[in-house]
This record gives C-alpha cells, structure tokens and sequence, in this order.
C-alpha cells in the first residue's frame, strides 16, 4: 500500500468516535434558569487526569431555541483548570470522543425538556497567537459527529467553531 493510502485512511478516521470507548462522566448543574443554564460535566482518565467540561447554554427566543457553549481544562495542581493544558499522555482521542459523548447527551437531554439546540460554539484555546492546532482537531471531530445537514462557521483567525444544527424532529 503507498504510503499516500495509508495517510489518507489514518487522516479520514479523525474524529471519527464510533469505535472508542469512552470515559465515565457525572454531571452537574451549577445555574439553572428560563433563559441561561451552566452545567459541568467530570471525568478522570486512566492517567488520572481530571477533566471538567463546561457547559453553558443560553435562549435565543424566549426558551424555545438555544445557544450552547462548550469548553473544557485539565484540573492543576491548584485546584484550578487549565483550558490550554496539553497532557501528552496519549489519552486524546479518547478524552474527545467523550466530549463528543457529552455534547450529544446534553442535545438529547434539551429536546426532552422542549429546548432546541440550534448552535454549538467551540472556543478552542491557543498557546500562541496565529496557533490553529486545536481548531482543527476540534473541527474534524465536529465534521465527523454533529447531527447530519449541520453547518460549521469559522472566523478567519479561527478563534471558535460554530456548528449550526438543523432543526431536529
């Protein structure tokens, strides 16, 4: 097999979660009100790395249609979390695909309650100014795994990724 196949069939399966286990995760609701909600959701890795996602969601109509920010950091030695910290533990892929897990449960969780998830926004941290690594890693897991006919939005310096969903039935 040429070595072009090969890199073509490893690049074509970024993002691709269907065949990765997952970590556990217990979630938390921090803020819950009619327009503006906050949850955190906690998983360690077999490293014992600690993760926390955070979620913020927001109306965009009066309750009906909602906005939801994701970010997530490694906790510190401080207690505090890093949303830039890179492990090198080999746990990547995995610890995406749980956020992946995550995103999607909290989609499925707000139509149960009527709440219609128009858009994700992903703010993806940088450890110098033009550093666009994240972005895309974050964006091939976005292609791979959001509800089919979603549109991605990114500015020219790549500082979030929006993904817009379609309307779901």
């Amino acid at each position: 097999m040429k070595l072009t196949k090969i890199l073509e069939e490893v690049m074509s399966e970024v993002g691709d979660t269907s065949n990765i286990e997952t970590y556990n995760t217990s979630l938390e609701t921090k803020y819950h009100d009619y327009d503006e909600q906050q949850f955190v959701v906690r998983f360690t890795t077999e490293n014992d790395t600690k993760y926390a996602v955070y979620i913020f969601k927001q109306t965009l109509d009066e309750g009906e249609t909602w906005s939801m920010l994701i970010e997530f950091g490694v906790k510190g030695d401080d207690d505090s979390y890093d949303y830039s910290a890179v492990t090198n533990k080999g746990e990547m892929y995995k610890v995406m695909a749980t956020i992946v897990k995550i995103a999607k449960e909290m989609i499925a969780k707000s139509k149960k309650e009527g709440q219609y998830i128009r858009e994700i926004i992903i703010e993806p941290s940088k450890n110098f100014e033009d550093d666009t690594r994240r972005t895309n890693l974050y964006r091939a897991f976005v292609e791979k795994n959001m509800p089919q006919g979603s549109e991605i939005e990114m500015p020219r310096d790549m500082s979030y990724i929006k993904v817009i969903i379609p309307e779901q039935n």
